[in-house]
């Protein structure tokens, strides 16, 4: 192998959890600890160069928790790295590590955007904000928190922009408070981290921390859903203490929100439940289409017998509620609809200009084809309409409820 036209001046070695350490790796080894790693998320790959003829030390492959190939490069001088991390697939794992065996570089480092930085470290900016001062104490407690499966972001405005996780439950280390309740774990973002969208990739999902919080503070004089469970059982992070902490209380959780839940229907098949989203999901027949279905439920409930015997009395009389819906949506939204075609100039095959002003209501119901629907335990219900074009693929949407029929509708993108 040449480097530059000087060869075996830079030696490799191949550092996994199989045979330990290979000076002079080749690249079939290389590829063949890859392959091992495949069949066992337990492993790993290190690929590093003695004498690095770039920034890049050293390239290694991993799985994280949620068994994704993880990629890291160790940028600096060898002794002092700085570790960069991002996810990837196999296949850009295997043309990683093929280009560092073959050029001593990784050329779209810029793409590892993630730092690895040692703990214990500031979450963010490490401080509760003015804003932030009514919702949470000002004394902070040590905490285990088990971070949930999906649903990390971020919202408001440049000035009151906040980040958050969701959280399967904690533990108060101070005084020993429990929580199962799935809530979520906020914390402001540095100006550089909102930028870059850097807070996503704060905390890795059903993965336990121990960090350093603020618990929420009761608010007096509130409406009641100001204090509810999920609120009052939020957290904010102000320092991540150390990673992967073992826990049994909440590594049962994370494994309890693994554990897939599902009820089968003679009528609409196998449902699964979505423990974010909070619905259970599947599809049904909808007058000789197939139709998304989603059973609204309750935060931690695991059963849809209430949404489930709605659908089948709403279910009942579809095609009866199925015409209702297209007339009521036709009415409310045809001259919306006119407007939108018309501010679009189009002309037909002759080149002269097509005149929208004839679309009628029962055009509008003709156009609509079904998308999805979701019910709750109350009978509320919502329905969605692929627009046929006439907005310009946007949704139609019914929302109403099976006591007191359609509500309304409306045009979302």
């Amino acid at each position: 192998m040449f480097w530059f036209g000087k060869k075996d001046k830079k030696k490799f070695t191949v550092r996994n959890n199989f045979d330990g350490e290979i000076k002079r790796a080749s690249l079939d080894q290389v590829q063949h600890y890859i392959d091992k790693m495949i069949d066992n998320d337990q492993e790993f790959v290190t690929l590093a160069i003695d004498r690095p003829v770039s920034e890049v030390s050293f390239v290694q492959t991993t799985w994280n928790n949620m068994h994704e190939p993880v990629l890291e490069v160790g940028v600096g001088d060898g002794i002092n790295n700085k570790i960069m991390e991002k996810k990837s697939s196999i296949d850009e794992v295997t043309r990683t590590l093929s280009e560092f065996y073959n050029t001593g570089n990784v050329l779209n480092i810029d793409s590892f955007r993630r730092e690895i930085k040692p703990l214990p470290k500031i979450i963010g900016t490490g401080v509760l904000p003015e804003w932030e001062k009514d919702n949470f104490e000002s004394e902070p407690c040590e905490y285990l928190v088990a971070i949930g499966g999906s649903g990390a972001g971020g919202s408001g405005s440049k000035d009151h922009f906040s980040a958050s996780f969701p959280i399967l439950g904690y533990v108060n280390l101070q005084t020993g408070k429990k929580s199962d309740v799935m809530s979520h774990l906020r914390f402001v973002p540095t100006e550089e981290e909102r930028e870059r969208r850097a807070y996503f990739e704060e905390f890795d999902y059903l993965m336990v921390y121990k960090i350093k919080a603020l618990a929420p503070k009761y608010r007096e004089a509130s409406e009641p859903w100001i204090n509810n469970t999920v609120r009052m059982s939020c957290l904010y992070a102000l320092e991540m203490l150390s990673a992967a902490v073992p826990n049994e209380y909440l590594d049962t959780l994370i494994v309890k929100y693994k554990t897939p839940v599902t009820i089968k229907t003679e009528k609409y098949g196998e449902l699964t439940l979505d423990k974010d989203l909070h619905h259970f999901e599947g599809e049904c027949e909808w007058l000789g289409k197939k139709a998304k279905l989603y059973l609204n439920v309750e935060r931690e409930q695991e059963n849809a017998d209430k949404a489930l015997a709605n659908m089948d009395i709403f279910y009942q009389n579809l095609e009866d509620w199925d015409k209702r819906m297209r007339e009521f949506a036709a009415k409310e939204l045809t001259e919306l609809a006119k407007e939108w075609q018309s501010s679009d100039y189009e002309v037909d095959e002759d080149g002269n200009p097509i005149d929208f002003t004839e679309l009628t209501e029962a055009d509008f119901a003709g156009k609509l084809s079904i998308d999805s629907m979701e019910i709750d335990d109350d009978g509320n219900f919502t329905v969605f309409y692929y627009d046929g074009g006439l907005f310009f693929d946007h949704s139609v949407v019914v929302d109403g409820n099976l006591e007191n029929g359609i509500d309304s509708a409306s045009m979302q993108g």
